[in-house]
């Protein structure tokens, strides 16, 4: 990696530097962990807050999904499924990550009901329903299986990610090796 500087560690916050004269590539600086840039990036504490606000979003984008999947929502109805939804998902969810895969997961079964739900929709019209309405069927359907296979494959793809990085790193397996053992001399190999 290529530095493009210096920086000057005085420049910091006295105490977040044991060398408070030293000249430091800027591009170290960048890769060190977020405590030692204290004053600059995000604290642990930040952390958490983050967390929360992620939750908070996370349940506000599941409970805009439902609202326009239902059409109207009552607001009280609507505060409480983002409160619970929000607190919920900090309880239950370990990381960030979690947090997204399913709200993205409750998104995508949103998206697969709203066909559903248009279709019950128009068999209250009686046995032939005007083409308009056959054709916001058809919108429906296409739009709702579209963006419900994304939305699901989107949190699959973000658990696959999780389970990954959760996962010990296997021990490669090195090829054998083409001259580790050696050839028994026989009676006729002499």
């Amino acid at each position: 990696m290529r530095c493009c500087g210096y920086f000057l560690t005085r420049n910091l916050k006295r105490g977040y530097s044991p060398y408070p004269d030293a000249r430091v590539p800027i591009c170290v600086v960048f890769s060190q962990p977020i405590k030692y840039l204290g004053p600059f990036f995000f604290s642990s504490m930040d952390k958490n807050i983050w967390f929360l606000t992620n939750a908070v979003l996370g349940s506000l984008t599941v409970n805009i999904g439902l609202w326009l999947l239902l059409g109207d929502l009552p607001i009280p109805g609507s505060l409480a499924l983002i409160v619970g939804l929000a607190g919920l998902l900090a309880w239950q969810t370990p990381t960030i990550a979690h947090i997204w895969a399913v709200s993205t997961l409750l998104l995508g079964l949103e998206s697969l009901a709203w066909p559903v739900l248009q279709m019950a929709e128009i068999q209250k019209l009686g046995p032939e329903p005007p083409l308009e309405d056959l054709q916001r069927i058809f919108t429906a359907v296409l739009f709702g299986l579209f963006s419900g296979v994304f939305w699901m494959t989107f949190s699959y793809g973000i658990y696959k990610r999780i389970r990954s990085q959760q996962k010990p790193p296997e021990p490669s397996k090195s090829a054998p090796s083409l001259g580790g053992k050696k050839k028994k001399k026989g009676k006729g190999n002499r």
